[in-house]
């Protein structure tokens, strides 16, 4: 059992060192693109004061939060590329040691280990965790919250757990606005779905709290709707086709990543097999681990659904091709439920798919690394 565990442990540290190269690879070799321009000079006024930060981020649609702690990151390592990019890359490193943690707490060891393999050696990953925006930051907050929802879940009454949880809650939504829905679908597992019915009471004031705590950090909010009024519709958004474009476009690049055209075969096949596991791992989950299904799915799918309305309604003025990155946090779901079918397959099928799975995902990255991504 010792043994077992201690190559579990060498494995784990062994793919995250390899996907920490991969994420600090040239990373400042290309130029900063519009939106890490903007993290840029948001971090600069992060540097100045908190309330220069706050009236520049009124003009924008995100938080401050990510920019704040960005700046502070700024100060201590320095302004330039590579320094805000590897505030991304550590939080991405985090990521992936609490994708870990999750998943060995909700199913097993083995699962955690192949959900942190596929994840962090996916083409999406690495093609989104790297950049100097809030993408990683946030997907670290989303994975630290429903461990921590998790254990508030098990270990009632203890108050370390719900300090924390309320201090992630807060800053998840504080760090990206959609990320409400995560608190959404958190209170519908908990009045629905979960077995103990005794804790309604501590529940309640925990959401009183962290309503107080939204409000405070969030306020920025208000003024900033105001900017989606002279929005113009990108290409088809506000349109069944626009929504439904969205949608496959998030499951191609959650499968393929960015960075192969749909028509190559690495991209037809990463899109058909992972889309076929993750099919099969939800039946799968349905008929062994139905309860760790609902977790699983009400915090993938709430997500999907309300940043698609946003999207799609509200922030109409993006393109269809963004949707994926703005949906990065969900992204470990996906891969867990792909490992949870992946774990049952036969010796053979196992090692074939996973051997052609990290094969197409390697010349996914290398089109990246060589500028030959269309995104």
């Amino acid at each position: 059992m010792i043994k077992k565990k201690t190559n579990i442990f060498l494995l784990l540290i062994g793919i995250i060192f390899l996907s920490s190269l991969l994420l600090s690879y040239q990373l400042d070799k290309k130029s900063l693109w519009a939106d890490e321009l903007f993290s840029l000079i948001a971090g600069k006024k992060a540097i100045n004061s908190y309330s220069e930060l706050a009236n520049f981020v009124k003009k924008d649609v995100h938080p401050p939060l990510y920019f704040y702690l960005l700046g502070k990151w700024m100060k201590l390592t320095g302004i330039n590329d590579f320094s805000m990019r590897l505030f991304s890359v550590f939080s991405a490193i985090l990521m992936l040691i609490l994708l870990y943690l999750l998943t060995a707490k909700i199913l097993s060891e083995r699962i955690a280990l192949l959900s942190v393999m596929l994840t962090s050696l996916s083409p999406f990953f690495i093609l989104y965790a790297r950049m100097a925006r809030y993408y990683s930051f946030v997907g670290m907050l989303f994975l630290l919250n429903c461990y921590l929802f998790f254990q508030l879940l098990e270990n009632e009454g203890k108050t370390i757990y719900t300090i924390f949880y309320i201090i992630s809650s807060a800053a998840l939504v504080s760090s990206f606005y959609p990320a409400i829905s995560v608190v959404a679908a958190q209170n519908l597992y908990f009045f629905f779905l979960r077995q103990n019915k005794k804790t309604l009471k501590n529940w309640l004031l925990i959401q009183v709290i962290l309503f107080l705590l939204i409000v405070l950090f969030c306020y920025p909010a208000i003024n900033q709707l105001n900017r989606f009024k002279k929005d113009i519709p990108a290409d088809i958004s506000e349109s069944f086709i626009g929504i439904l474009t969205s949608s496959l476009d998030l499951f191609y690049e959650f499968s393929a990543g960015g960075t192969t055209f749909p028509w190559k075969i690495e991209g037809i096949f990463l899109f058909l097999i992972n889309s076929t596991l993750f099919i099969s791992g939800i039946l799968l989950l349905k008929k062994e681990k139905k309860r760790i299904l609902n977790f699983l799915i009400i915090h993938f799918l709430m997500p999907y659904l309300i940043t698609l309305f946003l999207f799609s309604f509200i922030t109409k003025g993006h393109s269809f091709i963004f949707f994926a990155s703005r949906c990065f946090y969900i992204f470990p779901i996906y891969t867990i439920i792909i490992s949870c079918r992946l774990d049952k397959s036969k010796k053979f099928a196992f090692a074939f798919i996973l051997i052609l799975i990290l094969a197409f995902n390697s010349f996914s990255i290398r089109n990246y690394f060589i500028d030959k991504s269309f995104l």
